[in-house]
């Protein structure tokens, strides 16, 4: 599950990128459900009018709970980076799909044990 909170009114839109018109305008805090990300893997232009930069992420939207009104099921996308920019874009505040980043470890110190019985400390 992957939730996202609008941090302005945002619009709900067809297709991840804005050579569209938009389904509906949500209300700023509303609480927006979705099941998967598109994110851009190059720019986009229309004639000489850039409308998707690489790198800009969409949520599909599979339902929108509005403050103070219950939760009802759409579908459409919503982007959380436009253009390269995240402001005044919904914030993620939920990510089960995109898995944590793994650990990495660095080797800091190490002690070598030769076959003649001799050992070497290697140290940074």
């Amino acid at each position: 599950m992957i939730q996202i909170k609008p941090t302005q009114n945002t619009n709900l839109r067809p297709d991840p990128h804005t050579l569209n018109s938009a389904i509906k305008s949500y209300l700023k805090d509303s609480i927006v459900t979705g099941n998967t990300w598109f994110i851009a893997t190059q720019d986009l232009y229309n004639g000489t009018k850039q409308y998707q930069k690489k790198g800009d992420k969409w949520l599909h939207v599979t339902a929108i709970q509005e403050p103070g009104k219950p939760e009802v099921q759409v579908s459409g996308w919503m982007s959380v980076i436009h253009m390269g920019s995240s402001v005044g874009l919904p914030v993620i505040i939920r990510d089960d799909q995109t898995p944590a980043p793994t650990p990495t470890k660095k080797i800091i110190s190490a002690v070598l044990y030769y076959d003649d019985g001799t050992t070497e400390e290697l140290l940074p």
